[in-house]
């Protein structure tokens, strides 16, 4: 695994580094080393994270991405704050494989914490049978959703991409991919998002003190609403190492 053995750079494994904030890649030397609790961001602007509760990391063969292991029941990575995490308009990618027998409800992929008044996040509804972006404007919003089952969300790698732009030139806000694609989009939406004092939480929800089992790899935060294009381009330029 040649980002392993050398810890390159995202840009040299070709993901858009445009507006990037944050970008966590198990696998990559530069990134995590294979042990600590520090997940080094790479190319980024925003903070680093702190795997905590135990968080396992696992180094794959062949091709395969290394992969942040989560047991359900403690395990997370935070980040502290930082200005970069304040953004008007937002995309939030990651490679997750979410474990089917797992019914921790309100846990977040991926976002900043504050549970309704969470200013961005991939979460799960409290029914845990679908995943959904939700940001806060002036007020709670949510967007289209994937749901679990129906969808292979669970038990397999997928590359999930949601992203929302109040002044998005299509008037579509919320837009939502799935290993590349447009699924979904929606026109919801009351404004630009909020700035906030927290940070980020992964696989965990800290106002509803629940968590999620599963494994995750490279994560991103971008300050703007990513094309259609470039989030084809993230998925290509990392899918070998998360599918056969």
């Amino acid at each position: 695994m040649l980002g392993a053995k050398l810890g390159i750079s995202s840009k040299q494994y070709n993901i858009v580094t445009d507006g990037l904030v944050v970008n966590y890649v198990p696998g990559f030397l530069n990134s995590y080393p294979g042990s600590g609790t520090t997940v080094t961001n790479i190319n980024g602007a925003g903070p680093n994270g702190t795997l905590g509760g135990g968080t396992a990391y696992t180094a794959t063969s062949g091709n395969a991405g290394g992969k942040f292991t989560f047991d359900g029941t403690d395990d997370k990575i935070t980040a502290a704050d930082d200005a970069a995490l304040d953004v008007t308009a937002v995309t939030l990618q990651c490679w997750a494989y979410l474990l089917s027998g797992d019914t921790g409800a309100n846990w977040t992929i991926i976002g900043r914490p504050g549970g309704a008044s969470s200013r961005y996040k991939i979460r799960a509804s409290s029914s845990d049978s679908v995943i959904l972006m939700q940001i806060y404007d002036s007020t709670y919003r949510q967007g289209p959703s994937l749901n679990i089952s129906s969808d292979s969300l669970q038990d397999n790698w997928n590359f999930l991409s949601f992203s929302y732009d109040y002044n998005a030139s299509d008037g579509q806000r919320f837009k939502v991919y799935l290993n590349g694609v447009l699924d979904s989009q929606s026109t919801t939406g009351g404004g630009t998002i909020a700035t906030d004092t927290v940070g980020l939480e992964f696989m965990t929800s800290t106002a509803d003190s629940s968590f999620k089992a599963g494994y995750l790899g490279p994560c991103m935060i971008y300050d703007r609403e990513l094309t259609a294009g470039e989030i084809l381009q993230n998925y290509n330029a990392t899918k070998d190492r998360y599918t056969n």
